[in-house]
């Protein structure tokens, strides 16, 4: 899997959310540095500083749509 962001700005430019999936540790750490919430996906063991985990991208989907409903309504 490669990383997959999801950045919402508001009509003024401010980034309003930023999620981050990814599978490489390096992808975790680069995320966190900068400012990301970051779950781990597509991984068999969590990555420790990872705020979430899920094993597949299929059960990380639906708290992926969910996630960025709760940003888009804010």
């Amino acid at each position: 899997m490669t990383s997959k962001r999801f950045v919402l700005f508001d009509v003024d430019g401010t980034l309003m959310d930023a999620l981050e999936n990814e599978d490489a540790p390096s992808g975790v750490r680069s995320g966190l540095d900068a400012g990301m919430t970051v779950w781990s996906v597509n991984t068999p063991v969590p990555h420790p500083d990872a705020h979430r985990h899920f094993a597949t991208l299929a059960e990380a989907a639906p708290h992926i749509v969910a996630a960025l409903g709760r940003a888009i309504a804010v």
